[in-house]
C-alpha cells in the first residue's frame, strides 16, 4: 500500500520539466529548420563543415563599404598586425609554424638579438647573413633562394671570401611595405646581417591617389589607424575574435553542431560581425594640393631619401647594402608578353600611371648609382624572356620569373664583391 506521506523522487518532480525542455527545444528545433528554408540560408555542406571552415571576416558580400572597401584590404586587415616601428608584420595568427619562423613579427630573432646586446657575437666567423628586404615580391624571392640552393652556392663560387662559409637567409620582406619600412627594418636588425638585399619599386608607386597620410606613412595606414574614433581593424579584430568563438563551440560541444537553431544564431550572428561592427562614414574626397608631376616626384624622392638613409645606416654598421629596382610589366618595354600574361597580368586600372611613375623611378636608380650606392635597374630582366613569368595584373612573378631576378642580383653582387677584393 502506497504511503501518502512518502515524497516524489527526485525523478519524479524533475520530469515535468525535462519533457517540457524537451518539448521546447524539438519546437525551436522545428522552427528553426523552417526559418532556415524560408530565409534560404541551408548550407550546401553539413553544420559542422560549415563551421570548421568558417572565414566570416574574409571578404564577402556583407565585407564592402564596411569593414573595408575592397578584397585587397581586407586580406591586409586580416593577415597583417600594427607594429610600431615598421607600420605593420604578418599576423602569427594567419600562418603556419614553419613559415611563422622566417617572418618578421612583434618576436622575430627578440632572444638573439637581446643577447646581442648582452655581448654575443650576432655574426659567426663561419656564417655569413643576407637579409632579404621589400615587399610581397621580395618576399617571394626570398623564399625562392631559401628553397634554391644555385643562388647560395652562385654567391659561395663566385665570391672568395665566401668559400667554405655557410650563407644564412634571412627574410624580411613584407607584402605591402614600402620605404622607409625597408629602412626601418634594415635598421632595426643590422646586428644580425652581414649583406642585404633591397627588391622594391612597385609599392613605392601603386598608391596612385594623394594619400589621407604623410607619404612615409605605411601602405593601409587608414586601414588600421582611424583618423577619428577606434579603427577599422581594432574593430575588425574583436569581431574575428568573436566569430571565433562562436564557430568554434558547436565543434566542442556535440549536440550544437547538429543544431538547426545553433546554425541559425551562427549564421546571423556571422552575418551581423561582417556588416555592422563598423560603418564608415561617409567623407568627401581628399582633394591634392599638388598637381599630377609634383606627385610622382614626391614618391621618387621619399624613395631616395630613405634608400640613402638605409645605406649609410648600414654602411656605419658595417653591412653591405644592394638596392634593386624590380621588373615591372607596366614599365615601358620590359617584356614580350606572352598569350597567358596578355589574358592576366596586364589590365591595371592605372596603367598608364605606373608606367610613368616608374619611369621616373629608373632615373632615380641611376641617380643613386652614380652617388655610390649599390643600386641596379633590374626592369629589362625580362624583356628577352617569352615564356610566362607575371602570374597577376599587379607585379608578382613565378619560379622562372624568380630565377631570372635571383640570376640578376646574383651577377651584380659577385661582380660587386670582387671587385673591391
Amino acid at each position: 500500500m502506497t504511503d501518502p506521506h512518502r515524497q516524489p523522487s527526485r525523478w519524479r518532480r524533475a520530469r515535468p520539466v525535462l519533457i517540457a525542455l524537451l518539448a521546447t527545444t524539438l519546437l525551436l528545433e522545428i522552427a528553426s529548420r523552417a526559418a532556415i528554408g524560408w530565409l534560404e540560408i541551408v548550407p550546401e555542406r553539413s553544420y559542422r563543415e560549415m563551421y570548421r571552415s568558417s572565414a566570416c571576416l574574409k571578404a564577402n558580400d556583407f565585407n564592402y563599404g564596411k569593414y573595408a572597401r575592397s578584397p585587397d584590404q581586407i586580406q591586409v586587415m586580416l593577415s597583417k598586425i600594427p607594429h610600431p616601428y615598421f607600420g605593420f608584420t604578418v599576423n602569427p595568427q594567419r600562418t603556419n609554424a614553419e613559415w611563422r619562423r622566417g617572418l618578421v613579427s612583434a618576436e622575430y630573432e627578440n632572444e638573439l638579438r637581446y643577447r646581442v646586446l648582452l655581448g654575443d657575437d650576432p655574426r659567426p666567423e663561419n656564417t655569413f647573413t643576407i637579409g632579404v628586404l621589400g615587399a610581397s615580391v621580395a618576399a617571394s624571392f626570398g623564399e625562392h633562394i631559401e628553397r634554391d640552393e644555385s643562388f647560395v652556392r652562385r654567391l659561395r663560387e663566385g665570391i672568395p671570401a665566401l668559400a667554405g662559409k655557410r650563407i644564412e637567409i634571412r627574410n624580411l620582406a613584407i607584402g605591402s611595405s614600402r620605404q622607409p619600412a625597408q629602412f626601418t627594418i634594415a635598421s632595426y636588425y643590422s646586428e644580425l646581417l652581414d649583406l642585404t638585399i633591397n627588391l622594391d619599386g612597385y609599392s613605392e608607386v601603386a598608391v596612385v591617389q594623394y594619400p589621407r597620410y604623410p607619404i612615409e606613412f605605411p601602405m593601409f595606414s587608414d586601414v588600421f589607424f582611424a583618423g577619428e574614433g577606434s579603427s577599422a581593424y581594432l574593430k575588425l579584430r574583436a569581431g574575428e575574435q568573436l566569430c571565433r568563438i562562436v564557430s568554434a563551440l558547436p565543434l566542442t560541444v556535440a549536440p550544437l553542431g547538429a543544431s538547426n537553431t545553433y546554425y541559425l544564431f551562427w549564421h546571423s550572428t556571422s552575418r551581423r560581425l561582417n556588416a555592422n561592427l563598423y560603418t564608415p562614414k561617409p567623407s568627401a574626397p581628399r582633394e591634392s594640393p599638388f598637381d599630377d608631376d609634383e606627385v610622382r616626384e614626391l614618391y621618387v624622392r621619399y624613395y631616395g631619401k630613405y634608400t640613402r638613409l638605409q645605406h649609410d645606416t648600414l654602411d656605419a654598421a658595417g653591412v653591405r647594402s644592394y638596392f634593386f629596382l624590380q621588373p615591372n610589366q607596366y614599365a615601358e618595354g620590359s617584356k614580350t608578353f606572352s598569350p597567358e600574361e596578355r589574358s592576366n597580368a596586364l589590365g591595371y586600372g592605372q596603367a598608364e600611371e605606373l608606367s610613368r611613375r616608374y619611369r621616373r623611378l629608373r632615373e632615380e636608380v641611376a641617380r643613386l648609382r652614380t652617388a655610390g650606392l649599390r643600386a641596379f635597374d633590374l626592369t629589362l630582366a625580362f624583356s628577352d624572356v617569352a615564356e610566362t613569368v607575371y602570374i597577376d595584373n599587379c607585379c608578382h612573378v613565378n619560379e622562372l620569373g624568380n630565377r631570372v631576378i635571383a640570376d640578376r642580383i646574383a651577377d651584380a653582387i659577385i661582380a660587386e664583391e670582387t671587385g673591391r677584393q
